[in-house]
């Protein structure tokens, strides 16, 4: 997908250094964001798919997941 759930961030997330600046922004666990199908690691925790991304690969917040569609058009 190309929507996740924020379930835990490590300490060092949108923390500016000398590639990245990251001007205030962050997000919070529990937070949905997007991001591209292809930036993201595929692991199973538990049994359960779930996806690592790198904090400047994430694209924005969103309130609810149900507004991100695909159509083919």
């Amino acid at each position: 997908g190309v929507v996740g759930l924020v379930l835990k961030k490590g300490n060092l997330a949108f923390k500016d250094d000398e590639t990245n600046k990251f001007h205030g922004q962050d997000v919070d666990v529990g937070d949905w964001v997007t991001f591209r199908p292809g930036d993201a690691k595929r692991i199973q925790l538990n049994g359960v798919e779930c996806r690592i991304v790198e904090d400047s690969l994430l694209d924005m917040v969103i309130e609810d997941p149900a507004i991100v569609t695909h159509s083919k058009g």
